[in-house]
């Protein structure tokens, strides 16, 4: 009875060591196609264009196109326009057409060569012109329709770089977007765009600007990458630093095709806006299994080698952050830290991402000397905002004063003091300047 009861015993055992098994996950494996699609498909690495070079490539029929779509939106600028091309627009009406003539060759090319060579001389160029007069500068000033203002400024520029490819006056317009922030915020010009945006006058010179600089950057500009960032990002980790992404989402394949394989991450992952995170966001989070994922596995193919992504780790910290969403509803997310060791197509340990499930919070800026900070523009905006204004409870003021900061779309690093005129601007911008906000909320 003894023996039969211990036979049925360890039958059940068994059984139920069978069913253990059945409901333990095996690890997943996925291609990069399924978590980074969205990257691979529309992601750019904008090159730093030498603007010079747009002279030649200037196309009349992409001119006639650009300046019709937007010719009544234009309208303030005519007098400008007629200056820039010789009257064959003026307030008659134009004469737009392929060969582009001399006379707006020559004019634009000028206007090119001062925004790459002397930017302080293009805006005073401008301004002396005027660039706008007295009437539609205080109806600027007024307006509450800034879609239309960010339309006419963009246009102006486009009709600058009417490249008759798209995806190469994209990138002209990347370049200038980069050039514009620089002379907004460094600080040998600060002041004077500080002056811009308390003087009426001026106010459309700093809508242009800003418009410019909003559209390419974070507007449209938000999802690629620009060239000298990843290579300056690349040299650092040549050097032995981790790659801190702070707010970065989950946007790291160019690093890992750019040879950058040290990354820690930095982000709250709210599911609330998956449209600017990687298609797999969740994944690289953890899986459904109860140790989230152990030995779960993503191979990123590429054109010399292929990478092999390996979760390693993943652990819940026992907080939780509180977050409210766009819908204004309040959630609560436990932080959690998920590893993923990367290898080579040996099985070689190359490198190591670490994504930390949280905001970040002040201390992050204070970087360890083995690590560089990395940021996209729109979070920059936000750490640069003061908390009434909807900051993050960032204070530039407490950086370190060496500080530099990659920013993903910027051509250079952004300085302490960079983001400190940033917060001057956003105050101004509350009071006198009165027009949109340099980042977008993502949220």
């Amino acid at each position: 009875m003894i023996s039969s009861l211990l036979k049925r015993l360890a039958v059940a055992s068994a059984f139920m060591f069978s069913i253990h098994i059945v409901v333990t996950a095996e690890p997943i494996t996925k291609q990069a196609n399924e978590i980074f699609s969205k990257w691979i498909e529309w992601q750019m690495v904008m090159p730093d264009k030498d603007l010079t070079s747009m002279t030649e490539q200037l196309d009349g029929t992409q001119m006639k196109q650009v300046y019709v779509n937007a010719i009544a939106n234009l309208t303030p600028l005519t007098p400008v326009l007629e200056r820039l091309t010789a009257s064959y627009i003026n307030s008659d009406g134009f004469v737009l057409r392929s060969p582009v003539a001399d006379a707006i060759k020559n004019n634009f090319g000028k206007m090119h060569e001062l925004m790459e060579h002397d930017m302080p001389r293009f805006i005073d160029t401008l301004r002396g012109m005027p660039f706008c007069s007295p009437v539609d500068a205080t109806e600027e000033s007024t307006s509450t329709d800034s879609s239309k203002i960010i339309d006419r400024y963009n246009a102006f520029l486009r009709l600058l770089f009417a490249h008759q490819n798209q995806a190469e006056a994209q990138k002209y317009l990347f370049s200038v977007a980069n050039r514009f922030f620089e002379y907004c915020f460094e600080t040998k010009s600060f002041p004077v765009f500080e002056r811009f945006m308390m003087n009426i006058q001026d106010q459309p010179l700093g809508r242009m600007l800003y418009s410019v600089a909003w559209f390419n950057l974070a507007g449209n500009g938000w999802k690629h990458w620009h060239e000298k960032s990843l290579q300056t990002l690349k040299a650092k980790a040549d050097e032995g630093k981790t790659i801190k992404y702070i707010a970065g989402g989950s946007d790291i394949l160019q690093m890992l095709r750019a040879g950058i394989y040290n990354i820690k991450n930095i982000d709250p992952q709210l599911p609330s806006q998956p449209i600017y995170y990687a298609n797999g966001w969740e994944f690289l989070v953890r899986s459904t299994a109860e140790d989230g994922g152990i030995g779960d596995k993503i191979i990123i193919p590429m054109m010399d080698r292929t990478l092999i992504m390996e979760r390693t780790g993943f652990s819940l910290t026992g907080e939780t952050f509180k977050a409210r969403l766009n819908n204004d509803s309040i959630i609560e997310i436990p932080r959690s830290i998920t590893t993923w060791t990367i290898s080579n197509e040996n099985n070689e340990k190359i490198g190591q991402y670490q994504l930390d499930r949280r905001f970040c919070v002040q201390q992050d800026f204070n970087p360890a000397d083995n690590e560089q900070l990395l940021m996209s523009f729109n979070e920059l905006y936000f750490i640069s905002l003061p908390q009434f204004l909807n900051g993050w409870m960032i204070e530039p003021n407490q950086f370190p004063e060496d500080l530099e900061i990659v920013i993903k779309q910027l051509r250079k690093p952004v300085t302490r003091d960079m983001v400190f005129n940033m917060r001057i601007a956003s105050l101004l911008n509350a009071t006198d300047f009165k027009f949109i906000a340099l980042g977008t909320c993502i949220n």
